[in-house]
């Protein structure tokens, strides 16, 4: 789908949700403000953006040909049967909703608005069947999306047999039970809800939920990600600070603004502040990363090409040592970058550290380090 066309989405007025053909009252809108924003600034869509749009234009051009057959079908009541209407009024009707809804680019044909009146569905909705499921997926939907939030997310398996245990001796039970016996086949030997349903199920809310492979979280991590940790964690390092005179603990909780200067609560920045930082070029913070030298599992990165004869695979030396080495960046809080450190795994170290302190900014930093290994 092309820019133009995720531009004219994000213009469409909102739409008729028809997800009961058989009300015409109850009607919900749908927004296209998170599927196509037009205030990002970088290039290209956001992931899953393109599915996201395709399922709301399916939805606009439905609800589309609903208000078309609509108005259409209200326009002929109204004349009566010994009149009929102007001739070319439904190619008005027409171009009309289609303007309104900002879908000129669909085509749609009189002869399908003409079978949706005959068959007297002016409110039509997809195609084949409705399962009774359809009244119990959206609580089940939420189940799903809410298991995966809080890391515990199921497989295919496990997520058809909640929602077979979901409806056990419930009446929706004997509704899908009576259904299947009318439009396709029941054994008792079987669970009330197979492999074809999870198979539409996870179709119908593609635009929501998917598959995908997961990655193993660390129990550890888990229970320690706790608000009340993370709290006392940065009230260890307020103290510090103190402590270290870069900073003094307010009397009083003040505003703030984005340079750290106080202010009104109009112009502040954030919530208010307890400690006043000091000296921020003398506080430093950092983060690691680990890997490893060897770049014999680099693999083929860049898409760079090389010459070599036909028939050749081109191949590179590389070091096959397996050392693991750690990278840690520090920056001071006035966003200068002020060091980067890279402490690489060996036998035996010794290491000849000097340090150099320069009274007149009392700052403190690493001058050399000497790394011998054997």
């Amino acid at each position: 789908m092309s820019r133009k066309s995720i531009d004219q989405l994000s213009t469409i007025s909102p739409l008729t949700d028809i997800s009961n053909p058989s009300s015409n009252d109850e009607v919900t809108t749908v927004s296209y403000e998170d599927a196509c924003s037009s205030s990002r600034k970088c290039p290209g869509r956001p992931k899953d953006l393109t599915i996201s749009v395709k399922h709301h234009k399916k939805k606009a051009i439905l609800a589309m040909h609903n208000e078309i057959a609509t108005r259409f079908q209200k326009e002929r009541a109204e004349c009566g049967f010994n009149k009929r209407l102007k001739r070319g009024r439904l190619d008005e009707i027409i171009n009309e909703v289609k303007t309104l809804r900002n879908l000129e680019d669909v085509s749609v044909t009189k002869d399908s608005i003409r079978k949706q009146i005959s068959r007297n569905k002016p409110i039509a909705g997809t195609r084949g069947h409705s399962t009774p499921m359809e009244e119990v997926e959206p609580c089940l939907l939420q189940l799903f999306i809410q298991l995966g939030r809080i890391r515990a997310p199921v497989s295919n398996t496990e997520g058809l047999s909640l929602a077979n245990s979901l409806i056990i001796g419930m009446p929706i039970e004997q509704k899908i039970i009576d259904w299947k016996k009318k439009y396709s086949y029941y054994r008792k030997s079987d669970d009330v809800l197979g492999t074809a349903y999870w198979r539409g199920f996870l179709s119908r809310y593609e635009h929501l939920i998917v598959r995908k492979r997961g990655e193993k979280f660390a129990m550890a991590r888990d229970d320690w990600s706790k608000y009340s940790n993370f709290e006392k964690m940065y009230e260890s390092v307020y103290d510090e600070m103190v402590n270290a005179g870069v900073a003094t603990k307010l009397d009083e909780p003040a505003w703030m603004d984005i340079h750290g200067n106080f202010c009104l609560e109009e112009d502040t920045f954030g919530q208010k502040c307890t400690h006043h930082l000091l000296y921020p070029e003398m506080c430093f913070v950092g983060d690691e990363i680990g890997s490893n030298i060897s770049q014999k599992g680099d693999g083929h990165v860049g898409g760079q090409m090389f010459i070599v004869e036909r028939g050749v695979t081109p191949k590179k030396r590389c070091s096959v040592k397996d050392h693991h080495f750690t990278v840690m960046g520090l920056t001071s809080l006035t966003g200068e970058p002020v060091m980067c450190v890279v402490i690489i795994a060996g036998v035996v170290e010794a290491f000849n550290v000097s340090f150099l302190r320069n009274y007149k900014n009392v700052t403190l930093f690493l001058s050399h380090i000497i790394l011998q290994s054997t």
